[in-house]
């Protein structure tokens, strides 16, 4: 099972970087965004049952299929995939004790986080995993996000955010004091084409720009997994876990859009 002490976020504080990580850091700087004037309305699109082996951490979508994985246990790892209505196509056992699973449209290719900090690459063709970097992740439990670019790839441990290079995995920014809740809020982080995400026990859900900068928030009214926050096919998902240990069990994705402007 997932545990972990818990800590509490910091208040916002930058970090110098030495200078060759700040030219690098500066070359690829996201651009500034702000909020549409529509604001943020979460609505929920569409669910979808997934069956697993303890609990639901992450989803994502490579443009036909949803690829789900989960965690607390290797033995029992299983990533499964749907197409876009939510039917179950495949699933395969993987070995793997899964924080986060996302694709990247820069490469065509579906990539795993798992517990022990290292990165793998799933081919859903062979149904098999192989490792792309072992330990190069800050924390076992984090359950990060790449950017849809394909080129940055965001963890949040305890409201500090990582900044890494991808595919080379080194850092090159780090940001302390993102809004977040106690463990394992404070290690999860979504995010989109222009936000990121960070969230709390009690549904909170903080929307930042690429720097770390929050822009609003809102609230969800269910209560989700705290490793589950992924963003796929243009919504933020959420997972009510299935929590069920070596005998299997199904929890559920819920999949909102955000409204005109967040994406």
């Amino acid at each position: 099972m997932l545990s972990e002490e818990y800590k509490l976020c910091r208040p916002m504080k930058r970090i110098v970087l030495p200078i060759a990580l700040l030219m690098a850091a500066t070359a690829c700087a996201p651009r500034v965004v702000s909020i549409p004037e529509t604001g943020v309305k979460p609505e929920l699109f569409m669910k979808i049952q997934d069956k697993v082996f303890y609990h639901n951490v992450g989803i994502t979508f490579d443009g036909k299929y949803y690829y789900t994985v989960n965690g607390g246990n290797e033995d029992y790892g299983k990533v499964n995939q749907y197409d876009a209505g939510g039917k179950l196509i495949a699933s395969a056992d993987v070995k793997v004790d899964g924080r986060a699973i996302f694709y990247n449209p820069s490469d065509g290719k579906i990539y795993i986080k798992t517990y022990m900090r290292d990165l793998l690459l799933y081919d859903p063709k062979r149904k098999e995993v192989k490792t792309v970097a072992e330990g190069v992740f800050h924390d076992n439990q984090s359950s990060p996000a790449l950017d849809p670019s394909g080129k940055r790839i965001y963890e949040l441990v305890e409201g500090t955010l990582y900044v890494m290079e991808f595919p080379s995995m080194k850092d090159i920014q780090t940001i302390e004091g993102l809004p977040c809740g106690e463990f394992p809020y404070s290690v999860t982080i979504a995010a989109s084409k222009d936000f990121l995400f960070t969230w709390d026990e009690d549904g909170n859900v903080h929307v930042l720009d690429k720097n770390g900068k929050e822009l609003t928030s809102f609230k969800f009214k269910r209560t989700f997994h705290g490793m589950s926050l992924s963003w796929a096919n243009g919504m933020l998902w959420a997972a009510e876990d299935a929590d069920a240990s070596d005998y299997g069990g199904v929890g559920t994705w819920f999949g909102y859009t955000l409204g005109p402007g967040i994406k």
